[in-house]
């Protein structure tokens, strides 16, 4: 069943990184004369470079420790686009 949940929330998951790499790359690298970054290319930087971080696999993970998991896995990408946004807004 996690495995099922883990394969349903990686597209989303995947999207959500993407939006946050587009927003911050188009806050602070576009003003520097970098090109524009799409979805599309944001979500192809997150696949390549996944092949290359080793992950842990946990069978005997619980669910609270797996929900805790996905959770972090959510809000990191929120607090960055936060920090970011403060930045954007504060620094110009």
């Amino acid at each position: 069943m996690k495995a099922l949940i883990s394969i349903l929330l990686l597209f989303p998951s995947l999207i959500w990184r993407a939006f946050v790499l587009v927003r911050l790359w188009f806050w602070f690298m576009v003003p520097l004369g970098l090109p524009r970054v799409t979805i599309m290319t944001a979500m192809a930087v997150f696949i390549i470079s996944a092949m290359f971080i080793p992950t842990e696999i946990k069978k005997d993970l619980g669910w609270e420790e797996f929900a805790v998991k996905y959770l972090a896995h959510f809000m990191a990408p929120l607090v960055a686009l936060g920090i970011g946004w403060l930045l954007h807004v504060f620094a110009a």
